[in-house]
């Protein structure tokens, strides 16, 4: 009878962590890479949003990379990814993939990186931070982080 209690009791703690989870989400971990990361990103030129409710991107604007190459970047306002165009290429490049009412928060530049971060929110939310390559057109970077972390968006 012990031992079942025990079981049931587990259990139910399994149930509430799970509950919790699902509600309040993980939390983030903050390692020496994390820290090295935001503070980057802190250091970014931020991407100027358009502020015209009538358009449907908050970012549409050209980028020059190196070689010549002239990329454009664009996200909505509201619910969806950041693409990035390049001109040799036949269709955008969708630097995440859409889950969970991902909106798009802000987008900055440090040299030939580009960072993105953006919100999921279902039941919680989590933030996540991407540094893009953009000279070698590939993602070095993704962590879940906290906004508080973050700088504010300028």
């Amino acid at each position: 009878m012990t031992v079942k209690r025990g079981m049931v009791a587990v259990a139910g703690v399994a149930i509430v962590i799970g509950v919790l989870t699902l509600i309040v989400g993980l939390p983030v971990v903050r390692t020496a890479g994390y820290r090295a990361m935001v503070s980057e990103y802190g250091r970014a030129i931020p991407a100027q949003p358009i502020n015209d409710r009538r358009q449907p991107l908050k970012w549409n604007f050209e980028l020059p990379v190196p070689g010549g190459v002239t990329i454009r970047v664009q996200a909505p306002d509201h619910m969806g990814v950041v693409k990035v165009q390049y001109p040799d290429e036949p269709s955008p490049r969708t630097l995440y993939e859409y889950e969970d009412y991902s909106t798009p928060i802000a987008i900055g530049m440090t040299g030939n990186k580009l960072f993105v971060h953006w919100e999921e929110a279902l039941l919680h939310t989590d933030h996540w931070l991407l540094a893009y390559d953009l000279e070698n057109r590939r993602e070095i970077e993704r962590r879940r982080v906290d906004p508080h972390d973050l700088p504010a968006v300028k």
